[in-house]
């Protein structure tokens, strides 16, 4: 697997997707999956035709109000955490997918419901919130039981190690470890880790153009 830094994505996208890309946003309560969510679809949901700053490259007063947006967006102190399953639809700059996006919540309660939206899922998108390493063996647990479904072998697995702007975050290669991703390696799932910061979206459009570029080698093979 990778373990990437904070970086510009590489131009892997090529072709568009004649079908949107479904993915699975998954990870453990307070992991920073709502922020996240809400990050891209302020940037690339439906209605927004223009590449904002969270591509890394432009950097024009043009992007002022998208930044505005993305800012309250990531204001922790409005946003509550996902009862169940919520829904997004975004696009890819620079000629990426359409990524049909379904987050699970990741209290106790809600955890299980991925097992109702997994049909069809060609990515699982994991967040590890980086800051709590008492809860990685429980995360590693929870990825694993995903993993090993059988309606998700072989699909690649793209964990975001998550709130790297914290002081006591573990580095990616720490999380990776922690997790065992060398055994969904083995388990034949593609895989990627990737630092970020959600609440800025540092790291993230990275991380899912690798994951669309591993879809697309994926679709290619005939998978």
């Amino acid at each position: 697997h990778f373990i990437s830094p904070l970086s510009r994505p590489e131009d892997t996208m090529g072709a568009l997707y004649s079908t949107p890309v479904r993915v699975l946003l998954l990870g453990l309560d307070n992991c920073g999956k709502t922020t996240l969510l809400r990050q891209l679809t302020c940037r690339y949901g439906p209605g927004c035709s223009r590449t904002s700053k969270f591509d890394e490259e432009l950097q024009d007063d043009e992007y002022e109000e998208d930044e505005v947006a993305a800012a309250e967006a990531a204001d922790s102190s409005r946003i509550q955490p996902t009862f169940g399953c919520v829904g997004a639809q975004i696009r890819l700059p620079c000629g990426g997918p359409a990524l049909a996006v379904v987050e699970v919540g990741g209290r106790r309660l809600y955890r299980d419901f991925w097992r109702y939206h997994c049909a069809g899922a060609e990515a699982v998108l994991f967040v590890v919130d980086s800051n709590d390493s008492r809860r990685l063996d429980e995360a590693r647990s929870f990825l694993f039981e995903v993993a090993t479904s059988w309606e998700l072998l072989g699909v690649p697995v793209i964990v975001l190690a998550n709130k790297q702007d914290l002081p006591m975050a573990l580095p990616s290669w720490s999380v990776a470890a922690g997790l065992q991703m060398e055994m969904l390696e083995r388990l034949g799932h593609p895989t990627h880790v990737h630092r970020t910061v959600g609440s800025s979206g540092d790291g993230v459009l990275t991380a899912l153009h690798v994951l669309a570029r591993l879809v697309r080698q994926r679709r290619r093979n005939g998978c």
